[in-house]
């Protein structure tokens, strides 16, 4: 048995040519199967539910296009392939079989959570499988159904995977994740070192299904991000490489930019309260602001541990988490007093290249080791894990502990859709962990 959820299988087997009734069987024309087979077939788990709906089947279109109408996607256990017959197969009710048109040269398409199998038995993820793609059309005036099965058999994995959504991804910095599901990109850039400053001039807005828009452009070395509940999103740029300030940007739904505040050092990570106020993280000030929705600025804290904090996020009771981009402390500042306390100090980074960016996940603080290659889990209470990664600098997906990140660095939350997402700061990569 193989977990095809990090695998991907060819499929290669016809089962054969099932036509309507025995004269066409019989006296019919010579169907060509196999220009009339799905080809190119590949299996992914995506979402670790347990349920039909996390299996996704990509496939292409048959040559001979115009012959085939739709397509049937079905399963059976592996104990019962022998029980799939032309009748079977000819009789899947809505229930038992997903059904796509064929308009398209090449499909992605998951089943339904509620799907049952080619015999009518509820989905279980204890069993193995063996997925169908099925054509369904005429072949001069003969109906034809041509079923292929699965070389392998699959069951749905039970761990977490990183998978790539975008690979050479536009953008390198913070990551924010909208309310639909729409993710947010600053471009950082590749650092110069003449300059002192990264060469990024945009921020991109990225669908769930990886579709990349161009959200604004012309600044200089935009980071972080955050939005408020008019649906305004808030990054920073223009340190220009002196280290003396920097400018905390407002996005306004129809695209129209202001800069609303100049800070001192070099403003990086944001983070709203659930009452719009903006707080600003500082890569070189032992600072964090505050800004009000009325558009107030002030200094929450100032404290020396601050210096270098980039990464930053909201807990449920309204305070401030932040994480230090040299030396890998996370802190916990209050909203109200600017107190700063030592959550965790995550041990063995890379010195001045430790923490990229954090983010708060269903209780718990996941940040990118950005020189370590390495993504972090660490509970409030401060207890400290590597959650995926090897430490190996390369982009390859799979299970947690075994796909490698090559300078992880923005990191975001999906809480609706439980995902996190993150960007890489070596090569250019989009990844993704479906919970």
């Amino acid at each position: 048995m193989k977990h095809f959820s990090h695998i991907l299988f060819l499929f290669t087997l016809t089962l054969g040519v099932f036509s309507c009734s025995d004269d066409d069987a019989t006296n019919g024309p010579v169907i060509p199967t196999d220009e009339l087979v799905a080809r190119n077939l590949q299996l992914a788990d995506r979402g670790n539910l347990d349920n039909p709906s996390d299996i996704e089947i990509s496939f292409e279109a048959p040559s001979q296009t115009s012959g085939v109408a739709r397509f049937s996607v079905f399963f059976a256990q592996m104990s019962d392939t022998a029980s799939v017959t032309e009748q079977v197969v000819s009789n899947l009710s809505a229930e038992q079989q997903t059904l796509v048109n064929n308009t398209e040269s090449e499909y992605s398409v998951r089943l339904r959570a509620n799907q049952t199998d080619a015999l009518g038995k509820t989905f279980d993820s204890t069993q193995t499988y063996a997925l169908y793609v099925a054509s369904i059309g005429t072949y001069e005036e003969a109906p034809f159904t041509v079923a292929t099965r699965s070389a392998s058999a699959f069951q749905l994995s039970k761990e977490l995977l990183v998978e790539t959504l975008i690979p050479d991804f536009g953008a390198n910095d913070g990551l924010y994740v909208t309310s639909d599901g729409t993710i947010i990109a600053s471009d950082f850039g590749t650092f110069d070192n003449d300059l002192q400053i990264g060469l990024g001039t945009k921020v991109l807005s990225v669908t769930p299904a990886g579709e990349v828009s161009e959200k604004v452009t012309g600044f200089v070395a935009p980071m972080g991000g955050g939005t408020d509940s008019q649906g305004n999103f808030y990054f920073t740029h223009e340190n220009g490489g002196d280290y003396v300030d920097g400018k905390v940007v407002r996005v306004t739904s129809d695209g129209s930019t202001t800069e609303i505040a100049t800070l001192p050092g070099w403003p990086s990570g944001i983070a709203v309260d659930a009452n719009d106020n903006l707080y600003v993280a500082n890569f070189f000030a032992p600072l964090m602001h505050k800004i009000t929705p009325e558009g107030t600025v002030a200094v929450l804290a100032q404290d020396d541990r601050l210096f270098g904090c980039v990464g930053i996020d909201t807990d449920d009771a309204g305070n401030i988490v932040t994480a230090n981009f040299y030396n890998g402390a996370i802190y916990q500042v209050s909203a109200i007093s600017g107190e700063v306390s030592l959550i965790a100090q995550i041990p063995d980074l890379v010195e001045n290249f430790a923490i990229g960016y954090m983010t708060l996940f269903e209780g718990d603080i996941y940040a990118t080791g950005v020189g370590n290659n390495k993504i972090f889990k660490v509970t409030m209470d401060g207890q400290i894990s590597t959650f995926a990664g090897t430490g190996a600098n390369s982009s390859s997906d799979g299970l947690l502990a075994e796909a490698t990140f090559s300078g992880p660095n923005g990191i975001a939350a999906d809480t609706a859709r439980r995902r996190l997402y993150i960007s890489q700061f070596g090569e250019r990569a989009l990844r993704f962990i479906q919970f």
